[in-house]
């Protein structure tokens, strides 16, 4: 009963389609045409995998087994040229037909409590957890690594998401934005010293960090650090 349940609730997919069909018919105009246009390399074609890129990711994989898995990671991993060649081999049909093995599409979805004092009974309490097949996942990187740096080229593409992006995390935006909002405060306070310097006609800013004021050798280490993470 709870599966069933669980599975109405987080039909993400069908749902989405339902709120961006809703959303559309709303608009008299068409929302993508309000998009850059795209200037770049079309990307008509992926280029195919090597068995020493395949290779690479088997052996950082971890060794643990999704339950899906019939052929155990540590096995895979032992065997590392035998299912290299073979994985390529999978991956270049996977490239030249368009098509996914409907078996590297199962996943074996475990159901967690986000809080051990959540009730039980209600869908939204829960977190779904989707593992893959081993195999699966390495053809995903696959797919990945080829298509990822063509969608982050685009001029549609948002510098600032975070979601789903290698390196990046809600962390990460939350420190940038309090390092934008650092940087601009030294500034307003810079120059409004640099204003009363002049107007009094007191020490300069550089004279005052070359004479060793620990409040501006401060703020400008923390601006060197906000334009690194810029």
């Amino acid at each position: 009963m709870l599966c069933n349940t669980v599975v109405v609730f987080f039909d993400k997919i069908q749902k989405a389609k339902e709120v961006i069909k809703t959303r559309l018919s709303s608009h008299g105009t068409l929302l993508l045409q309000l998009d850059t246009v795209f200037t770049g390399l079309l990307l008509d074609g992926l280029q195919p995998p090597t068995e020493g890129e395949v290779r690479w990711l088997i052996s950082t994989m971890p060794n643990k087994s999704p339950p899906v898995d019939c052929i155990l990671t540590s096995v895979i991993k032992s065997c590392i040229d035998v299912f290299a060649s073979m994985i390529v081999h999978l991956a270049q049909l996977y490239v030249s037909e368009g098509k996914f093995p409907s078996r590297c599409k199962t996943a074996s979805v475990t159901t967690l409590l986000k809080k051990k004092d959540l009730d039980s009974n209600v869908p939204s309490n829960f977190r779904p957890i989707s593992n893959l097949h081993t195999i699966s996942k390495i053809m995903v990187r696959l797919f990945m690594a080829r298509i990822q740096p063509h969608i982050e080229s685009c001029r549609n593409f948002n510098q600032y998401q975070s979601a789903y992006r290698r390196g990046h995390s809600t962390e990460t935006t939350l420190l940038k934005m309090f390092m934008s909002i650092v940087l601009q405060t030294i500034a307003l306070i810079i120059f409004c010293c640099s204003e009363i310097c002049l107007q009094y006609s007191m020490p300069s800013i550089h004279q005052l960090f070359c004479a060793g004021w620990p409040h501006l050798r401060c703020m400008w280490g923390i601006t060197q650090v906000s334009r690194l993470l810029s």
